[in-house]
Protein backbone atom coordinates (compact mmCIF):
# COMPACT_ATOMS: atom_id res chain seq x y z
CA UNK A 1 0.00 0.00 0.00
CA UNK A 2 1.80 3.12 -1.20
CA UNK A 3 0.34 5.33 1.55
CA UNK A 4 2.17 3.26 4.16
CA UNK A 5 5.62 3.37 2.51
CA UNK A 6 7.10 5.64 5.23
CA UNK A 7 6.02 3.11 7.88
CA UNK A 8 7.44 0.21 5.88
CA UNK A 9 10.76 2.01 5.48
CA UNK A 10 10.91 2.86 9.18
CA UNK A 11 10.25 -0.73 10.23
CA UNK A 12 12.83 -2.09 7.80
CA UNK A 13 15.46 0.38 9.04
CA UNK A 14 14.65 -0.76 12.59
CA UNK A 15 15.53 -4.33 11.56
CA UNK A 16 12.11 -5.84 10.94
CA UNK A 17 11.64 -8.19 8.01
CA UNK A 18 8.49 -7.25 6.12
CA UNK A 19 6.76 -9.66 3.76
CA UNK A 20 4.41 -8.05 1.27
CA UNK A 21 1.46 -9.78 -0.34
CA UNK A 22 -0.88 -8.57 -3.09
CA UNK A 23 -4.10 -6.97 -1.94
CA UNK A 24 -7.53 -7.44 -3.48
CA UNK A 25 -9.92 -4.47 -3.69
CA UNK A 26 -13.58 -5.06 -3.02
CA UNK A 27 -16.46 -3.20 -4.67
CA UNK A 28 -16.34 -0.41 -2.06
CA UNK A 29 -12.64 0.32 -2.59
CA UNK A 30 -11.49 -1.44 0.58
CA UNK A 31 -8.59 -3.85 0.28
CA UNK A 32 -8.11 -7.33 1.71
CA UNK A 33 -4.84 -9.23 1.87
CA UNK A 34 -5.96 -12.81 2.64
CA UNK A 35 -2.72 -13.73 4.34
CA UNK A 36 -4.00 -15.67 7.36
CA UNK A 37 -3.29 -19.18 6.06
CA UNK A 38 0.06 -18.11 4.56
CA UNK A 39 1.05 -16.48 7.84
CA UNK A 40 0.21 -19.53 9.95
CA UNK A 41 2.05 -21.86 7.56
CA UNK A 42 5.17 -19.67 7.45
CA UNK A 43 5.22 -19.28 11.24
CA UNK A 44 5.13 -23.06 11.66
CA UNK A 45 7.89 -23.56 9.07
CA UNK A 46 10.11 -20.96 10.76
CA UNK A 47 9.15 -21.80 14.37
CA UNK A 48 12.42 -23.61 15.26
CA UNK A 49 14.40 -20.49 14.32
CA UNK A 50 12.56 -18.15 16.73
CA UNK A 51 13.57 -17.05 20.18
CA UNK A 52 10.77 -14.48 20.03
CA UNK A 53 8.41 -13.17 17.39
CA UNK A 54 5.95 -10.34 17.03
CA UNK A 55 3.15 -10.90 14.54
CA UNK A 56 0.88 -7.97 13.77
CA UNK A 57 -2.43 -8.56 12.06
CA UNK A 58 -5.83 -6.93 11.99
CA UNK A 59 -7.42 -10.24 10.97
CA UNK A 60 -9.99 -11.42 13.52
CA UNK A 61 -9.38 -15.04 12.49
CA UNK A 62 -6.41 -15.12 14.89
CA UNK A 63 -8.40 -14.14 18.00
CA UNK A 64 -8.46 -16.87 20.63
CA UNK A 65 -11.24 -16.90 23.21
CA UNK A 66 -9.47 -19.31 25.55
CA UNK A 67 -5.91 -18.74 26.81
CA UNK A 68 -3.34 -20.93 25.14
Amino acid sequence: MPDYQPLYSYLQKAGYVLVFKPVIPDGAGNVKGNVDADLVLQVMIDFPRYDQAVIVSSDGDFHCKAPL
